[in-house]
């Protein structure tokens, strides 16, 4: 082929390449009129000086194109940006109204729980009320009955005890039976313990129920003890027991007379009804190194074992056991004693040994 036929298919071919390009846009007139650097075909089919033109031509729409393509790209990727900007603002959004849906539920559930929770404590404030009314109402009536025991009780059992002192004398001096002197000295001591365990049980109630007042006296601790000698005198001859009173000196004390001699009574009447035929028990008191008053009763009994003596010292109630002569008990003795001494603040000690004795320690402050 000859060099004019060469150059006429390249010159077609590169028209054919415009055609492509253009043809979707417009038509190939329209695109001779409006671009300046498109010529027509008959100015550059036959001409070799043309095909520069058409190839700047070419090379210049390309760029065009490239640069499109490079700022649709651009204002494609701005629009992803902004797409996730507001798509992560939008969940931001979303976990902040889930957030506040959520206070708003804990709120109202608190609210409802609060509500219900005052409601019960009305209800229960006026059960307490009406409950504590009624208990009120109860401790008026105990008072009453203590009241009650201690004057239409107390004054019977006098009466007895007067009596029987009476027939015990008018029997010492007339020539009977000596079984029938001795049951009239047991109907003597048994109502002065019965007459003992009634006050003691008595003041021990009031004590309990905050009714007990404290009324501090001075008073000497030897004639005290010498007192509760002579009232259980008849119980000791009876069990052929010696009795000693030892005191240093008259000491004075100041406290309540009653709950001293309640205390002390009891722990005497416990020393008589476990220390066997022959025994010796001892009453006394002395001042120790810090100038306090103790008063002890002592006896050469049974003893107390370390587990007694524990529960006693806490306050706890023991079972009663039979004394020497089969003496019956209630067990209550020894934790009145020690109940009412705490009222007065005295400190209580116990030292014993089984089959050997015990002593109780009882110290007052000297003040």
């Amino acid at each position: 082929m000859d060099c004019k036929n060469t150059h006429i298919v390249q010159s077609f071919m590169k028209l054919v390449v415009i055609l492509l390009v253009f043809l979707p846009l417009t038509s190939y007139s329209n695109t001779i009129k409006t671009n300046p650097l498109v010529l027509p075909p008959s100015m550059f089919i036959y001409e070799h000086q043309s095909f520069a033109h058409i190839d700047n031509f070419i090379s210049t729409y390309t760029n065009n194109i490239k640069r499109d393509s490079s700022e649709l790209s651009n204002e494609i990727y701005q629009l992803k940006k902004w797409i996730n900007e507001h798509e992560k603002e939008n969940k931001r959004r979303t976990l902040t109204i889930e957030l506040l849906i959520f206070s708003l539920l804990i709120t109202i559930v608190y609210i409802i729980h609060i509500y219900s929770f005052n409601k019960r404590m009305k209800k229960s404030s006026k059960e307490l009320k009406e409950k504590n009314a009624l208990l009120n109402e109860q401790n008026v009536m105990k008072n009453n009955f203590i009241s009650i025991i201690s004057h239409d009780l107390r004054s019977p059992f006098n009466s007895i005890i007067g009596l029987s002192e009476i027939l015990e004398e008018e029997l010492r001096e007339e020539d009977v039976n000596n079984e029938i002197k001795e049951y009239s000295s047991r109907l003597v001591s048994s109502s002065k313990k019965t007459l003992d365990l009634l006050d003691s049980i008595l003041m021990w109630a009031r004590s309990q129920m905050h009714y007990l007042s404290v009324h501090k006296e001075q008073f000497e601790v030897e004639s005290l003890l010498g007192q509760l000698g002579e009232l259980y005198s008849s119980s000791v001859h009876a069990k052929g027991i010696d009795l000693k009173i030892c005191c240093e000196s008259r000491y004075i004390i100041y406290t309540d007379r009653n709950i001293v001699e309640t205390a002390v009574r009891n722990l005497l009447n416990n020393a008589i009804k476990f220390t066997p035929q022959g025994g010796c028990i001892e009453l006394g008191c002395f001042l120790n190194d810090d100038s306090d008053i103790v008063i002890y009763v002592k006896d050469s009994g049974i003893g107390i074992s370390e587990t007694l003596q524990s529960k006693l010292l806490k306050g706890e109630l023991i079972s009663s056991n039979q004394g020497t002569n089969s003496e019956r008990g209630s067990g209550l003795g020894l934790k009145i004693s020690f109940e009412l001494l705490r009222t007065l603040n005295a400190n209580i000690k116990i030292t014993s040994k089984e089959k050997k004795g015990s002593t109780f320690y009882l110290t007052f402050k000297n003040k």
